[in-house]
């Protein structure tokens, strides 16, 4: 028998080389199969006591396999890709390597893979484990395709990669994993999600890979995962849906991950960047974050939806910066504001513990919860270029702090550093109660290289909220001035458009600015304010501009129309020496522009038209240089127009609203010795017009009111 069984043996060698066959495949009974390469094999010879089989390589090692687990041996071709196929609980395994340094093992559906091998091995996983797992103990990098596989493990990982060398997931097809809820673990060994890798994982392929984490994670690596194309879909995480150790990188493809418990991608310590791509993100459990790290993040191109229902819940969060270079954010946040320790934390689309700067690319937010956020960082903020829409509805409250009440709001912007406006179009709108539109803790200083390269549109239609013991809402009378010290235990918060705690200086850009309710400010600084450049439409109920300390003006276009209070206030010093400015108060006893102490107002020059509620009586010292007073009401819509002797054209405004008492002119055309015009109603054309201003141009006659002669700085007519 052993003789018959050798010759046998050897006639198989030699047929195999004779026919020119690549590999001797040894069929095992338990559906292995083992390759071994004609080049590598010498002969095959029986064991003295024919219970086994002795595959010898010409490198002088040798494989034994009992004889009664070798089904049967063939001659065949070469197969590079090692070859897994589940099928219910057990599966079919084909390794032409099993003589090149890898080992494959399994119990039942459970394959394990041991690899000395130092080339980058291809190995496909295909067909249904409903009891199985898939592991690797490997020296080199190698490639995982995953083929419309379906792995269900009822004690452990679906994938468990015990190396820490790069693993290349290549998708074709549909593919599904599923882990356990508990784990069976080894001494020494990680097992933290139902796709587990010690290291890199890069996912390409066009297929699409479906991941349920029943114990922890859904895809986790102790190293980085790249997502470079494929569709990668988190159906449900225990803990985070992807999770990471140094960092997350979207090259493309498409990630989903959605019921996740804990955040949808974590990347830990390390660091994420998104350049391509699409990924939607849906967190609903209170205090998790869409898209998180502790280092920084980065998003140059790609497309992010996060959809936010939970309380406490952010889009994005960092503890350092946050940059967005291109690409497109869409965040749809509905969470709740909790008070944690007497602290309000709060559901924000884009959270940074230091700086967020945008050079380009969109953000849209919309956020409906209470007092929600839409970019907060605790450091600067910083636009240069790019397209932000934020929109809150959520309306503000009351709450207990540590000292007392106190209210919190919905704000679009808000930074606890400065905020500096560079570039960008910025369309912000906050109508619930208390909601602002951008607030900055320090500065807001706003230098775009042009007035084209900055346009901010932002609008608050809320009411205030919270109590004030000067009488607010719910005193019954009217809030006092901000900056007054009549309250001692204010806890109102009014919903101010653009707000700045430190300096606020303005030197371009196109501003849109409305409010609609009591203590609706469009800008306001508590500080000093300067503008110097820029374009400035205001419909506000309260206070247009406002200042605490100072407010200066030597530049821009300002049309500044206020339905409930001031047009213009400053509650320490006023300088208007340049620019274009259109101030209309409301009715008594609001005014065009308002300074507590009326010498400290100094007019030097610019065009300002000043329409009077119950207005600041000027005098030659605030007025250095030739103004007009015009002492007649003016109904709404009135032209009012200026030309020199000759009946050529100087200045025209249309009143925006009625004004009983009137109103001043400052143009810097007017001479003191030279006589002028004043008219009413007629019509002007061409020049150079700012909403309701035009300077220049030609005017068809109306009424003459007045003709008039400049002999001071003030000429009432």
């Amino acid at each position: 028998m052993k003789k018959k069984s050798l010759i046998i043996a050897t006639l198989v060698s030699a047929i195999s080389i004779a026919w020119a066959a690549e590999t001797i495949w040894i069929h095992q009974n338990n559906k292995i199969t083992l390759g071994l390469p004609i080049s590598l094999a010498d002969n095959i010879t029986l064991s003295d006591d024919g219970a086994s089989v002795n595959f010898n390589q010409i490198d002088g090692t040798t494989h034994t396999t009992a004889y009664t687990e070798i089904e049967k041996v063939t001659l065949g071709n070469a197969q590079e890709v090692i070859t897994i196929n589940y099928n219910g609980t057990d599966a079919e395994i084909v390794n032409p390597y099993a003589f090149q340094g890898v080992t494959i093992t399994k119990t039942g559906g459970d394959v394990v893979v041991n690899s000395t091998s130092t080339s980058e091995l291809t190995y496909q996983l295909t067909g249904t484990a409903s009891s199985g797992s898939f592991k690797i103990y490997s020296d080199t990098k190698f490639v995982l395709n995953l083929n419309s596989v379906n792995i269900t493990n009822n004690d452990g990982a679906a994938i468990n990669i015990q190396t820490g060398k790069k693993c290349t997931v290549n998708l074709t097809g549909s593919s599904a994993l599923c882990d356990a809820a508990s784990y069976t673990t080894v001494t020494g060994e990680d097992q933290k999600g139902c796709f587990f890798s010690e290291g890199q994982i890069i996912f390409t392929g066009s297929g699409s890979l479906d991941v349920t984490g029943n114990y922890k994670h859904g895809i986790c690596s102790d190293d980085y995962i790249d997502i470079q194309s494929g569709t990668v879909n988190i159906v449900k995480a225990a803990n985070d849906g992807i999770r990471v150790n140094d960092y997350f990188l979207m090259t493309n493809g498409t990630l989903n991950t959605a019921n996740t418990t804990g955040d949808g991608i974590d990347g830990d310590t390390g660091y994420i960047q998104i350049d391509n791509g699409t990924i939607n993100v849906n967190i609903a459990t209170a205090d998790t974050k869409g898209i998180k790290c502790d280092s920084i993040i980065t998003m140059n191109g790609g497309n992010v939806t996060l959809t936010v229902p939970a309380a406490q819940g952010k889009g994005f969060k960092t503890k350092q910066t946050m940059t967005m270079n291109g690409g497109k954010i869409t965040a749809n946040m509905t969470g709740a504001v909790a008070v944690v320790s007497y602290d309000p934390s709060y559901c924000t689309a884009i959270k940074t513990d230091i700086d967020f700067v945008m050079t380009g690319g969109d953000i849209i937010v919309t956020h409906s919860g209470e007092a929600g956020k839409g970019i907060s960082a605790d450091g600067n903020i910083t636009f240069k270029g790019g397209n932000v829409k934020i929109t809150t509805t959520g309306n503000g409250n009351t709450y207990t702090a540590s000292t007392g009440t106190d209210t919190y709001c919905s704000t679009c912007i808000s930074t606890d550093g400065n905020l500096y406006l560079d570039g960008g179009n910025l369309t912000l709108s906050a109508s619930g109660t208390g909601g602002k539109c951008i607030k900055a803790d320090l500065q807001l200083i706003a230098k775009p290289a042009s007035d084209n390269d900055l346009t901010v549109i932002a609008e608050t239609k809320g009411t205030q909220v919270g109590s004030s013991s000067s009488g607010g809402p719910g005193g019954g009378g009217r809030p006092g001035r901000p900056g007054s010290s009549s309250s001692t235990s204010d806890t109102s918060t009014s919903p101010k458009v653009i707000k700045s705690t430190g300096n606020m200086t303005i030197s371009g850009g196109n501003f849109t600015i409305k409010s609609a309710s009591e203590g609706g400010e469009g800008l306001e600084s508590k500080a000093t304010m300067t503008i110097s450049g820029g374009n400035f439409y205001f419909n506000t109920y309260d206070d247009c501009i406002n200042a605490a300390s100072a407010l200066v003006i030597s530049g821009g276009n300002i049309r500044a129309v206020a339905t409930g209070n001031d047009a213009i206030d400053s509650n320490g010093s006023m300088t208007i020496s340049g620019g274009v400015t259109l101030a209309s108060g409301t009715h008594d006893p609001e005014e065009g522009l308002d300074v507590d102490q009326a010498s400290k107002l100094s007019i030097t020059g610019g065009t300002l038209i000043n329409q009077k509620g119950n207005m600041l009586n000027l005098t030659t010292t605030q007025c250095k240089v030739p103004t007009v007073k015009y002492s007649s009401s003016i109904s709404a819509g009135t032209l009012v127009t200026i030309t020199d002797a000759s009946g050529n054209h100087i200045v025209s405004f249309k009143a925006p609203q009625a004004m009983s008492q009137g109103c001043y002119i400052t143009h810097p055309s007017l001479k003191s010795g030279n006589s002028y015009k004043l008219y009413t109603g007629g019509s002007v054309s061409g020049g150079k017009a700012f909403n309701e201003v035009t300077n220049e141009g030609t005017y068809t006659a109306g009424t003459l009111v007045k003709t008039f002669s400049i002999s001071s700085n003030l000429t009432t007519l």
